[in-house]
C-alpha cells in the first residue's frame, strides 16, 4: 500500500493524543510532508501537534512542517474560544424567544476529547423546533448574523464578527434517508430537558453519530476524525446501552457498517488483531485516500455502484432518494412529481451550472474498473448495498 508508513504513523500520533502517551520515535525514511498533507486534507493537524510536540527536539528539528502544526494548534485555540462564545450567545437567544434546540456533532464531543481544542470544527450545528426557517433567519440576521447559505433541511448563518459559522438545522438528516429519519425525527422524545435546551441520551447521541457517518460514506467517504470521534465517543460513553444500539442499527440496516467501523477503531486505538485483515485494510484504504468528507471522484463511484447503472443515466434521471435531497419534502409527499422537477434539474445544469455538470459527467466517465470493484465490495461489506 502506497504511503503505508506514513498512514501507520498518523494512526500512532492519534493514538497518543487521546491517550496522554508519548510516541515512538518514527522511522528514518518516513515523508514528513506527507504526514502533514494527510493531516490537512482530514483536518486533524491540531491534534497531531499534540503527539508532535512530545517527540525529542532532534525528531522535531527534522520536521518541515512543525510551525504549521504549532499555527493550526494555536488557531483553532482562539477558534474554539469564539466558537464557545457564539454558542453561549445563541442558545441564550434561542431560550429567550422560546426555541428548543439540540447542540449536535463537534459542539458536544469536543467536550469528551482530553482537550476541547484537539477537535477542529468547521461550524457549530444546532437543531431546533418550535419555530420555522423564516422566523430563525429574523431571529439571527436581528442580532448581526448573515445568513449565507438555506436548503430545505437547513441554513448557514455567519457571525457578526465573521469568525463562526452557525447551521441552523429543522432536521436532522436528508429527506431521501427515509428510515433513518424516521427513527432520528423521535429524539426529541427522549431527550433530557433544561429549559429549552435539550440533550440526546447517550444511545442517540451515538446512533445519531454512526447515521451521520453513514451518510457520508454514501455520499462520498469519511475521514480520519469521524473514526477518531467515534472512539471517543464509546470511550466517554462507558455505560452505553449496547443491547440497545445493537437492536436500532440491525432495524436500520446499519449493522454491519457499525460493526466495521467500531472494529477499526479497537484495530487502531486500542490494537486489537482484527479477525479479517482485508476488511480492515479495504476500509483503511477508503478513509485515507478520500479525506475528510470524500471527493468527487469516490461519490462518483459510490453514485455508480449505488445504483447499479452505467451512472450518466442515473445523473440525468436521480433516485427519488438523490431527488429528495435536491428539493426537501415534496418529493418525499408527493413522489409523482419526480418527472417535473428531473426537467428543472436538467435546464438547472444546462443554464445555470454547465461548467459542473460536464465536469461531473467526465469524471463518472473516468472512474476505473478497479475502483467500481473496490467501491462495490466494501460497500457490500458494510452492508450499505
Amino acid at each position: 500500500m502506497k504511503y503505508e508508513l506514513e498512514q501507520n504513523y498518523i494512526i500512532k500520533l492519534l493514538k497518543c493524543a487521546i491517550t496522554n502517551t508519548t510516541p515512538s520515535t518514527p522511522n528514518e525514511s518516513l515523508d514528513w510532508d506527507v504526514v502533514f498533507n494527510y493531516a490537512k486534507i482530514h483536518r486533524i493537524v491540531p491534534v497531531l501537534y499534540f503527539s508532535i510536540q512530545k517527540l525529542p527536539k532532534d525528531i522535531k528539528s527534522n520536521i518541515s512542517n512543525l510551525e504549521q502544526y504549532e499555527f493550526a494548534y494555536k488557531s483553532n485555540l482562539v477558534d474554539d474560544a469564539n466558537r464557545e462564545n457564539e454558542i453561549a450567545i445563541i442558545k441564550n437567544l434561542l431560550a429567550s424567544n422560546d426555541v428548543d434546540y439540540i447542540l449536535l456533532k463537534g459542539s458536544v464531543t469536543k467536550h469528551f476529547y482530553p482537550d476541547t481544542s484537539m477537535r477542529m470544527m468547521s461550524d457549530v450545528d444546532i437543531l431546533y423546533r418550535n419555530a420555522d426557517s423564516k422566523n430563525i433567519k429574523r431571529l439571527l440576521e436581528s442580532n448581526g448574523y448573515t445568513q449565507t447559505k438555506s436548503t430545505p433541511k437547513d441554513a448557514m448563518y455567519l457571525s457578526s464578527n465573521q469568525l463562526v459559522k452557525v447551521e441552523m438545522q429543522q432536521s436532522l438528516l436528508d429527506d431521501g434517508f427515509t428510515e433513518w429519519l424516521k427513527y432520528l425525527d423521535t429524539v426529541w422524545d427522549r431527550c433530557d430537558k433544561q429549559d429549552n435546551e435539550y440533550t440526546m441520551t447517550q444511545e442517540d447521541f451515538y446512533i445519531y453519530h454512526i447515521v451521520h457517518m453513514a451518510k457520508h460514506f454514501i455520499n462520498g467517504g469519511i475521514g480520519l476524525r469521524h473514526v477518531l470521534d467515534t472512539w471517543i465517543i464509546k470511550n466517554h460513553y462507558s455505560d452505553l446501552d449496547s443491547n440497545y444500539t445493537e437492536k436500532v442499527f440491525k432495524e436500520l440496516s446499519l449493522d454491519k457498517f457499525e460493526q466495521n467501523i467500531s472494529g477499526l477503531c479497537k484495530y487502531w486505538f486500542e490494537d486489537n488483531i482484527p479477525s479479517d485483515k482485508k476488511s480492515i485494510e479495504l476500509l483503511s484504504e477508503y478513509i485515507f485516500e478520500n479525506g475528510a468528507f470524500g471527493n468527487i471522484s469516490q461519490q462518483s463511484a459510490n453514485e455508480v455502484v449505488n445504483n447499479s447503472s452505467t451512472g450518466i443515466s442515473n445523473k440525468i434521471f436521480p433516485s427519488k432518494t438523490t431527488m429528495a435531497n435536491y428539493y426537501g419534502d415534496v418529493i418525499t409527499n408527493h413522489p409523482i412529481t419526480i418527472p417535473f422537477y428531473w426537467i428543472r434539474l436538467t435546464f438547472e445544469r444546462l443554464f445555470t451550472n454547465h461548467n459542473k455538470t460536464k465536469s461531473k459527467i467526465k469524471t463518472i466517465s473516468n472512474i476505473s474498473e478497479t475502483q467500481k470493484v473496490k467501491t462495490k465490495e466494501l460497500f457490500e461489506m458494510c452492508g450499505l448495498k
